[in-house]
């Protein structure tokens, strides 16, 4: 740090404070300057003999608090994308063990839940919205399409099979021992 004669009535240890102060940038020149009763002008001197510049350190720390914070969301978005991925192919294995429409209805609106919140955390992690595929780090891909499809198909199958109800027998025979049909299960294809 260089103190010429003209700055004699700053101490080294005030002189070190202007310096912080300086770099820092909270305060404006002014307020400095008013603090280590100088000018303005005496401050801009001091500060351009000692290759300073003003709120240099600020501008760093925000800089370097900026790239942290760009690590950290982009951390964040590589998870919550490979997480959608796993609950996507959770889902997709499920459909082969569905086994009754109420089943493959549930899964369905669980799907239509997970796509809705998985569309609401891409808006707000400023990502496409509009997905077709997941790909998770170990390159799993997930075709949500696909698997709704297949979910689809998976319904018109299950409904496809028909439930025959009892048949409570005539009137006439009801006293006479006569039992109404059993449940029968018919598949129509």
């Amino acid at each position: 740090m260089n103190r010429s004669r003209k700055y004699r009535k700053l101490s080294i240890q005030k002189l070190k404070g202007l310096q912080t102060e300086y770099l820092q940038g909270f305060a404006s020149i002014s307020a400095i300057a008013n603090k280590y009763g100088i000018s303005r002008a005496t401050v801009w001197k001091i500060a351009k003999e000692n290759d300073w510049s003003y709120a240099s350190e600020r501008t760093k720390e925000l800089e370097r608090f900026n790239d942290i914070s760009r690590l950290r969301l982009a951390s964040q978005r590589i998870d919550s994308v490979e997480q959608h991925a796993l609950e996507m192919q959770t889902c997709r294995e499920l459909i082969n063990e569905i086994s009754n429409l109420r089943e493959a209805e549930l899964l369905e609106k669980k799907v239509d839940i997970l796509s809705k919140c998985i569309k609401a955390e891409r808006t707000a992690y400023g990502l496409p919205n509009d997905f077709r595929q997941l790909e998770t780090r170990n390159e799993t891909t997930i075709k949500v399409e696909d698997m709704l499809q297949t979910l689809d198909a998976k319904k018109e199958e299950l409904a496809s099979y028909s439930i025959i109800e009892p048949v409570p027998p005539p009137p006439e025979l009801e006293g006479a021992g006569a039992q109404a049909h059993p449940h029968t299960l018919t598949h129509d294809s």
